[in-house]
């Protein structure tokens, strides 16, 4: 079900896009395919270490203004998994999904419905924030500030690089939080898996990269 609402999403905020003139995102038949995903893995690290630096101030601005707080919560934790380390496999689903429900999708239909950019941007980010209240921060509302900054940056991200750019850094914020969520778990397997992930964008970046220059056939020239 996941799958077939994230096609539709896809489809239908891609061809919005188009009739406004701008190819949000780049198909492997392109030329330049290959080195524009591994240009969008580098900018995803780098936005990522912005991004996180980002959610740090706001947590100190939530602690000091609000008194929020965390709690540990039972149900989360890594030992309730039969697999722990499949854990950090959700970032790219969570990356993947939410990029293109909440960027490609959402600031394209909202652009249309209200013409504004900014309302385009913050009014995604919103729904997409008040999916992650159901975090044990308190209080919740703290987390919906929070996310809703961080969206903002994530729809000036798309709307700057493109799409790619913003399902890597989504994907890379996710890699490192959970794979330092299973490094720091002791077990040196766990550290291992946890750092593998975390290098996963650039590994699967630098193969994109490899791949395309090696198996994409050039287009015949046309003939004159």
């Amino acid at each position: 079900l996941l799958a077939i609402a994230l096609y539709f999403h896809a489809v239908s905020g891609d061809q919005i896009w188009r009739e406004k003139g701008w190819y949000s995102w780049m198909r492997w038949r392109d030329e330049g395919f290959g080195r524009h995903i591994y240009n969008s893995m580098g900018r995803g690290y780098l936005l990522c270490l912005f991004i996180l630096g980002v959610q740090q101030v706001l947590f100190l601005f939530a602690d000091g203004m609000f008194h929020s707080f965390a709690v540990n919560d039972p149900s989360q934790a890594l030992e309730n998994m039969r697999w722990p380390m499949l854990l950090p496999l959700m970032a790219w689903m969570a990356g993947i999904s939410e990029e293109l429900t909440y960027r490609l999708f959402g600031i394209a239909l909202f652009k249309k419905m209200f013409k504004l950019r900014f309302l385009a941007i913050l009014l995604p980010s919103l729904i997409w924030a008040m999916g992650h209240t159901g975090y044990a921060i308190y209080p919740s509302y703290t987390r919906l500030l929070e996310v809703a900054v961080l969206g903002i940056i994530f729809g000036y991200a798309f709307l700057k690089y493109g799409l790619y750019t913003a399902i890597f850094t989504h994907i890379t914020m996710d890699s490192i939080l959970m794979g330092l969520s299973l490094a720091i778990q002791g077990r040196t397997d766990y550290t291992l898996t946890g750092l593998l992930y975390m290098a996963l964008p650039f590994l699967f970046a630098a193969a994109t990269l490899y791949l395309h220059a090696t198996l994409r056939k050039p287009r015949p020239a046309a003939q004159v």
